[in-house]
């Protein structure tokens, strides 16, 4: 299976080894569990900064409606996760998205622009995976939660650029998320491989 083009769509800077899709595929459950505290993760993020950016309406509806939407992905993974057997226990912090999150600015407007992007780039991550996992050696249930899954983060990714767009414009948008990208590619070679879905 060849490796996504790193500079493809997202403008993502390395692609996604093999060995990752290999470790998922050898365990698509704990890929399943760890898929489930995302899902848990993104609705808490997008409701927490619907309250804090109250100020910003496009940005505090958008967030209240993703929020809605991330709780169902979590109910599907869920039900998966219940046909096989198995319940998500309380998981720690996502050392991908903590890393990430390291680069966002301190001061205002500056920072709600670094949260929007810095999602933006994890759904851009997501999506990349989910599409190499829809078109691994996995079962049919999987492979059309994976494809659904991928569809739906490439959105979010559109999403996020678009409201970071409207509050710093496109060409300021533009250079910072090129730095964020270089940063997301030092995080993403420096993890261990392991069946997560930004292990």
């Amino acid at each position: 299976m060849p490796d996504v083009d790193p500079r493809g769509r997202f403008g993502l800077r390395v692609p996604t080894s093999r060995t990752w899709v290999e470790a998922v595929v050898a365990d698509p459950v704990a890929a399943l569990v760890d898929h489930a505290h995302c899902e848990m993760k993104a609705a808490t993020t997008a409701l927490m900064m619907a309250a804090r950016y109250a100020a910003f309406p496009a940005v505090a509806d958008a967030m209240l409606a993703l929020a809605r939407q991330e709780i169902a992905h979590y109910e599907q993974v869920a039900v998966e996760l219940r046909r096989r057997g198995v319940h998500p226990e309380p998981h720690g912090a996502d050392p991908y998205a903590k890393a990430l999150r390291a680069h966002v600015a301190s001061d205002e407007p500056q920072r709600l622009v670094d949260l929007l992007l810095v999602s933006s780039i994890v759904e851009a991550r997501s999506c990349e995976r989910f599409e190499l996992l829809a078109d691994a050696p996995v079962d049919d249930a999987l492979r059309d939660l994976w494809s659904e899954f991928a569809v739906c983060e490439a959105g979010h990714h559109a999403l996020f650029v678009g409201l970071a767009q409207g509050i710093a414009g496109a060409d300021a948008v533009a250079r910072r998320k090129d730095m964020l990208l270089d940063a997301e590619a030092v995080i993403v070679e420096a993890l261990p491989c392991a069946p997560r879905i930004h292990g």
